[in-house]
């Protein structure tokens, strides 16, 4: 009788223990489950005003999983509207990582804060730069798997990648062939080196952290007409080559 009274206490007391353990979790499940639907629904606009420096937008809407910047730009360099997800594996890693889509091109790519730096990296598509040649006003530059890292006030750290354009308008040359290089620092520029294969045309691209630019068009002339007419377009001549630069604010 005695071994039977304390089997019923025993089972008694493992019960109460185990409901007093539920009640006790029950708090800290709350808890998570309401931090968990906070974070899922956490405004996009708030994640970009403190966490993404360099990062502007005229209107941002939709959380951080899913939204939208309408005329993004990053650094000065304007990227359209884009739409946007916070990366959830790189965020359990402490780190923010937001992955862009531009509808309008197909421009797709990564941006990335931390530790004094901002990047952009995986950037793949096309980005109209205004450049005011005389004879074209906009070059389509090609972006392949590119990358830039700079300092917080904007400075050039690092980057890479490769790009492409083909310079049309050019004096008695018309369309050039495809010129294309690595994307590089220079110093605290970025710098974009754009050659031909063969080395008779090039463009170079410097891009300085106050958006202030300049651009160097390099060509060939060794035969005189071709001379003469790049001469006519402003184009300095020296050593069978001529070239023209602009420089401004982007």
């Amino acid at each position: 009788m005695a071994d039977a009274d304390s089997l019923q206490y025993r089972i008694r007391s493992a019960a109460l223990g185990a409901g007093e353990m539920k009640r006790w979790l029950i708090g800290p499940v709350l808890l998570v489950g309401v931090a968990a639907a906070a974070a899922w629904q956490l405004p996009l606009h708030i994640v970009v005003a403190r966490a993404v420096p360099g990062l502007t937008a005229t209107a941002i809407t939709g959380t951080v999983w899913h939204g939208r910047l309408e005329a993004a730009a990053w650094q000065g360099t304007q990227l359209g509207d884009l739409d946007v997800g916070l990366d959830p594996r790189a965020l359990l890693g402490g780190k923010i990582r937001i992955d862009f889509v531009r509808p309008a091109t197909g421009m797709t790519g990564r941006l990335g804060v931390g530790g004094g730096v901002n990047r952009i990296e995986r950037l793949n598509g096309v980005v109209a730069m205004a450049l005011p040649f005389a004879f074209v006003d906009t070059i389509d530059i090609a972006l392949s798997d590119a990358a830039l890292t700079v300092d917080d006030a904007g400075r050039c750290i690092a980057a890479g990648g490769s790009v492409a354009t083909v310079l049309t308008g050019v004096p008695l040359i018309g369309t050039s062939p495809e010129l294309r290089g690595v994307a590089a620092c220079d110093g605290e520029w970025l710098r974009l080196p754009l050659y031909s294969a063969d080395g008779r045309i090039g463009l170079d691209v410097r891009v300085a952290a106050d958006r202030r630019y300049r651009a160097d068009i390099d060509v060939q002339a060794r035969a005189l007409p071709v001379r003469l007419a790049l001469a006519a377009a402003g184009f300095e001549l020296s050593d069978g080559r001529a070239t023209l630069a602009v420089a401004g604010t982007l």
